[in-house]
């Protein structure tokens, strides 16, 4: 038996025995450490000390998907991700993923099976967005698989997502916002502003503390989020500023005497939660004629404002605190009306440029007959 390095986190299993007077052997590459390979070796090796490893058959090698999700999400998904994302991890696979799969083995999950999984939950009434969520969830969690060494491939990657025909994002314009925040209940206000002018993520603003406030420099200090009444880092794990606007300035300065560590707190001084924001929202909605939104919705809101207005995609992308900005671009996208305004702008730039060539050539023309006159 020996473990050799084929590349980085890659290492081949070579494995020979005798069963039943045959000399057998078994060659398998593994990803992950070296020392996780060499784990893999005593495996082997015991097992086949045991009598339990046969050529052809290698069952103890592959766990059942309902044993290697504990595994996942005892290991992998605690270790990467945060308190929200394991807690929606954890709801996929016990309510969606483990029902279906979770007595198969591994290696007996096909493409096909996937795909059958996915016309059933569109069957039973599932948003293409929903099933997409539960795909992304089978997907790293097999591909985990085949890094730790379990499976050689990962069925997902021959199973495509569901196509969303749905709007990606609403966002309200201007006109709107001002319906909107028209309808919010006043004691409200403050909150909802904050969304609308700095897009801010809803954790972000409810675990917005006075001490990241700085009213000499019109400053917001956001480096944390809450979730579960507990201050994490921000989903970038990063620290920004974000300048207050005068409106947002003065609703926030009478409240500074709330006898709270937060800037909105609940009536016993807390960390709010958030769907005590479900009421003040359906509230603000009926001031919307023809839609309703969501609360994170005010974040595209204020990502498409910026663009309006002609902030640049880079300065959006570092006070929405993104990591990537391709988000930004997906985030900051502009009305209709706004391509119009565009276009108008374009056509009296060209205006002004006809106009200006239309000066030039008069200014030369006049000149060349005063030097004509001045001439004869």
């Amino acid at each position: 038996m020996s473990v050799k390095k084929l590349g980085p986190d890659k290492f081949l299993i070579e494995f020979s025995w005798f069963e039943g007077g045959r000399r057998c052997r078994l060659r398998r590459t593994v990803f992950g450490s070296q020392k996780a390979a060499r784990e893999w070796e005593a495996k082997l090796k015991n097992a086949a000390r045991m009598g339990e490893l046969l050529r052809d058959d290698h069952e103890h090698e592959r766990p059942t998907f309902s044993e290697f999700a504990k595994e996942w999400t005892d290991t992998y998904v605690k270790a990467n991700n945060k308190p929200g994302e394991q807690a929606n991890k954890e709801s996929c696979l016990k309510l969606h993923l483990l029902p279906v799969f979770g007595g198969r083995r591994l290696d007996e999950i096909t493409a096909r099976d996937v795909e059958r999984f996915k016309a059933d939950k569109v069957a039973a009434g599932y948003a293409p967005q929903t099933v997409n969520l539960h795909l992304a969830c089978l997907r790293k969690l097999l591909q985990c698989a085949v890094v730790w060494g379990m499976l050689q491939t990962n069925p997902m990657c021959r199973v495509a997502k569901l196509k969303d025909r749905r709007e990606k994002w609403s966002f309200l314009t201007f006109e709107e916002a001002d319906r909107f925040m028209a309808a919010v209940p006043k004691h409200w206000t403050p909150l909802f502003l904050c969304a609308l002018r700095t897009g801010m993520r809803q954790g972000e603003i409810l675990g917005l503390r006075w001490q990241d406030v700085d009213f000499s420099r019109r400053m917001l200090r956001v480096e944390n989020s809450l979730y579960k009444d507990k201050l994490l880092p921000t989903k970038s794990y990063g620290r920004r500023d974000i300048r207050m606007s005068t409106d947002l300035l003065e609703a926030l300065l009478p409240l500074r005497n709330n006898g709270s560590d937060y800037v909105f707190p609940a009536q016993d001084g807390g960390p709010l939660h958030r769907k005590t924001l479900n009421r003040p929202l359906a509230s603000a909605n009926k001031g919307l004629a023809t839609k309703s939104i969501r609360f994170h919705d005010l974040r595209h809101t204020a990502a498409s404002h910026m663009v309006m207005a002609g902030v640049p995609i880079k300065t959006i992308q570092e006070l929405l605190g993104h990591s990537d900005l391709k988000m930004t671009l997906r985030y900051a996208h502009l009305t209709p009306e706004s391509r119009g305004e565009a276009v108008d702008l374009l056509e009296k730039r060209l205006e002004a440029e006809r106009a200006k060539q239309v000066d030039e050539k008069w200014t030369s023309d006049a000149a060349a007959r005063l030097s004509d006159s001045a001439n004869p």
